[in-house]
């Protein structure tokens, strides 16, 4: 699990089938320990190369950080995905998200960011998180209002993506530490990712 640069905004992750989620609380997070982005690290992973070469093969026009993923089951299926990303000229930013059982890329997701326009910068940070929202979400968007069908759904939500953690499921948190992040999750029941800022 490392940190990384990288950057996005809901405009373009909407239009690439995700969609913005309502608000949720920065404390209702569980974010793993990752190193910031200034820090030289390197996640070596064994089989990595055919799919890494499936995301350049998509994007060839990305530069892609060399030697460096993430890896974690980012589509609670059992089995670990790979996230790279890259730069697209020096104002957008390129993550991919690539199932890649045995070494073998499969499904890819592909999300080109406006770092810039966003964030002022493509300096910015990923980290692997709980993608639940957390009892803190509830607490402040759902108290007394809990037999809404909005957040019966969400709770719903919620309770299958904490369930998805247990299993070892992740998500992604993408951002400015501190700051302004937008998070990232899987949607089994929609088959796609999906957005929401904290």
């Amino acid at each position: 699990m490392r940190a990384v640069c990288v950057g996005l905004t809901l405009a373009a992750l909407a239009s690439f089938g995700c969609k913005s989620k309502p608000e949720a609380p920065q404390k209702a997070l569980q974010k793993e320990s990752v190193p910031p982005a200034s820090v030289p690290v390197v996640q070596t992973v064994s089989g990595d190369a055919e799919c890494r070469g499936a995301a350049n093969e998509k994007e060839p026009n990305v530069r892609w950080v060399a030697d460096t993923s993430l890896s974690a089951d980012l589509t609670y299926d059992g089995a670990a995905d790979r996230v790279y990303w890259g730069t697209g000229g020096d104002t957008a930013f390129v993550v991919a998200i690539v199932e890649c059982a045995e070494g073998k890329a499969g499904r890819m997701w592909m999300f080109p960011l406006r770092a810039r326009a966003m964030y002022g910068t493509t300096d910015l940070e990923i980290a692997l998180v709980n993608p639940a929202f957390g009892h803190g979400y509830f607490a402040e968007n759902c108290l007394g209002a809990e037999s809404t069908a909005n957040c019966r759904q969400l709770g719903e939500l919620n309770t299958r993506l904490e369930a998805a953690y247990q299993r070892g499921g992740r998500g992604l948190q993408i951002g400015i530490p501190d700051r302004d992040n937008v998070h990232v999750y899987w949607d089994s029941v929609a088959d796609k990712f999906v957005t929401w800022r904290p």
